[in-house]
């Protein structure tokens, strides 16, 4: 699912800049960086923030930590704040962008790291993680892959240089 919305956020962002007159590199980063914080950081984390405090239990289950502990209620308060905030960069542009991008692309790599541990923990545990080919995939273009295009739309925009 991650990954379909991925591509449809980089296909409406390569649409948009396709119509857009100014086609500079610094004005084309900045338009992919706003469309992936929006697009894939904001509004659909906002949702499953949302879902993380509802019913923070089923939550702890899907995410593989004990229910019943204030640890998923802190989790979703923490992704509302940062995917309010990549949200935002519908609105925001220049050095606004700087504290989202940073934000994500910490959690994105991080994220990574986490998912690929843990398979291989369960793994040599005998626990049943099997960090197979597309399981690696998976992981790699839902997470991995959007921390590098954050990154590297961030330092393209420039926006990164400007002074708030």
């Amino acid at each position: 699912m991650f990954l379909i919305l991925l591509l449809v956020v980089l296909l409406a962002a390569t649409v948009h800049a396709w119509r857009t007159p100014d086609g500079s590199r610094a004005h084309l980063g900045e338009l992919y960086l706003r469309w992936l914080l929006a697009g894939y950081c904001g509004i659909p984390m906002v949702v499953i923030a949302v879902g993380l405090l509802a019913a923070p239990d089923r939550a702890a289950d899907i995410l593989g930590f004990p229910a019943g502990n204030a640890f998923e209620a802190f989790l979703g308060v923490a992704y509302l704040g940062m995917a309010v905030a990549a949200t935002l960069a519908a609105w925001f542009r220049g050095a606004y962008l700087v504290g989202p991008a940073a934000a994500w692309v910490i959690f994105w790599f991080g994220a990574t790291f986490v998912h690929v541990a843990d398979f291989m923990a369960a793994a040599r545990s005998g626990g049943g993680g099997h960090l197979s080919h597309a399981v690696v995939l998976h992981v790699f273009a839902t997470h991995a892959l959007v921390g590098v295009l954050l990154l590297a739309a961030l330092l393209v925009s420039g926006a990164w240089k400007a002074r708030a």
